[in-house]
């Protein structure tokens, strides 16, 4: 407070000398305050220890912390980490220049933080005196089979058959990883959503505490593989609020505490690497793995123990097929074969079998026939309905997505072969070759092993 005729001089003074004294204060409380700090959180991290106690005790009855305890442990980490670090600088500051004087400006430094910590310790210590007798809750177990929107394949001879087999290797407990691969369209994810669901209702008894079904697709996401694992085991809330390189060790933690698990990773296009998803594997406490992949390369990749090819139906199969979606024919014979005729231009793809036979259901006219068969022989999707987004838009997809030098073109090349003509390979390459998709600087046998790759990719 300034007094009447206090010159300006002297009331910097003052502000001076008080904000001096301050300092100085602060600077001579340094003991005070960091033992102050040092006993406040001897008694935060016993605390902390004693409630980490309660819930690893609890945690084998099933049970999770509540919320606000969730939050409070990591922030008693947090502080206990910065208290070990100023630890460090209060021995350095004990400390004195050529043997007498004390580093000052760091004992203030120290002392002045000490009493900021204080407060915050405080609020962690009132936050903990407020919680709820109980700390911990049962954890909500995740179902251990979640059925799956997918017709069932029992009534269909091929695909039962596949069906059956894949249950023997699953019941096996010799065999950990198993790969189901196949062109696009020919019902990988239809077979293994079968299994999930006989599981589901029972009719098929499993050893699993739990089934996870993961969709993977071909751009490969770590991260988001992760989130449907997580979410499957309920597990998606603290998954995400923990930083996302830690995400692997508490998944790997979270799995292991299932005594069984079948994890089915489906539609996978590359080699992914489990321990960086955080998928226990190689001992007992490690998941049987099923994936379905477009590639056997994959499966080899992945190192799968036994495989399965699912590939185009035969005739008999996909006439049983079509007549199952198709529904009832009208007794007209002339219908009956070109039903048989469209079947046939399907191709084998259960995929196409599927929606040319569901966009034919109750059509009981000749013309209506005639004209779906002519659509397919021209390869005109737009004539039959939802043929050309169910069917020939993923095809154009994974035509677009084939990758590497020329690997389209020469995929392309086949087109001018007539229709189900057998094309001899060293004529094929010959041909790339005359037409520069082959380096025309190689020699015969270079060549030749280049188109090979080629064929093969």
């Amino acid at each position: 407070m300034a007094f009447p005729g206090e010159s300006a001089v002297l009331r910097v003074g003052k502000l001076l000398c008080t904000t001096i004294y301050s300092k100085i204060t602060i600077f001579f409380k340094f003991h005070p305050n960091t033992d102050s700090l040092r006993a406040k959180m001897k008694e935060l991290s016993d605390s902390k220890q004693n409630i980490e106690g309660y819930l690893e005790s609890t945690g084998k009855q099933g049970k999770v912390a509540i919320l606000p305890v969730k939050d409070w442990i990591p922030k008693v980490n947090n502080i206990e980490g910065q208290w070990n670090s100023m630890e460090e600088d209060i021995k350095a500051s004990q400390k004195h220049f050529c043997g007498c004087f004390p580093n000052c400006y760091l004992r203030y430094k120290l002392s002045k933080s000490s009493e900021e910590k204080i407060k915050e310790v405080k609020e962690l210590i009132d936050t903990r005196a407020n919680f709820p007798e109980e700390l911990a809750i049962p954890n909500p177990q995740p179902e251990s089979v979640q059925e799956m929107p997918e017709p069932s394949i029992v009534d269909q001879k091929a695909a039962s058959e596949l069906l059956d087999r894949l249950k023997e290797l699953v019941l096996n407990d010799d065999i950990r990883k198993i790969g189901i691969w196949g062109m696009g369209g020919v019902g990988k994810t239809t077979l293994v959503s079968n299994l999930n669901n006989m599981m589901a209702d029972g009719s098929l008894a499993h050893p699993f505490d739990i089934i996870i079904l993961v969709t993977v697709s071909s751009i490969l996401d770590l991260h988001r593989i992760q989130l449907q694992i997580a979410e499957r085991l309920k597990f998606k809330e603290e998954l995400e609020k923990e930083s996302e390189g830690r995400w692997a060790t508490l998944l790997l933690q979270r799995l292991k505490k299932q005594k069984k698990c079948l994890m089915i990773l489906d539609d996978v296009w590359e080699k992914i690497d489990l321990d960086k998803v955080g998928i226990p594997q190689g001992d007992l406490l490690g998941c049987k793995i099923i994936l379905t992949t477009r590639s056997v390369d994959v499966c080899n990749q992945m190192e799968t123990t036994v495989d399965i090819r699912v590939d185009i139906l035969n005739d008999e199969a996909s006439s049983e097929l079509f007549s199952k979606h198709v529904g009832e024919l009208p007794d007209v014979e002339e219908i009956k074969s070109l039903a048989r005729d469209v079947a046939k231009e399907c191709k084998g793809l259960p995929l196409a079998i599927k929606v040319v036979g569901g966009s034919m259901r109750g059509k009981k006219r000749v013309e209506q026939w005639r004209k779906a068969l002519r659509g397919l022989r021209t390869s005109a999707p737009k004539n039959i309905e939802r043929v050309e987004d169910d069917v020939f838009q993923p095809l154009k997809w994974s035509y677009d997505s084939l990758e590497g030098q020329n690997i389209q073109h020469c995929f392309l090349y086949c087109s001018l072969f007539p229709e189900d003509f057998s094309i001899d390979e060293d004529e094929l390459i010959r041909c790339w070759r005359a037409d520069a998709l082959i380096d025309e600087s190689m020699n015969i046998e270079e060549s030749r092993e280049s188109g090979v790759d080629l064929i093969e990719s």
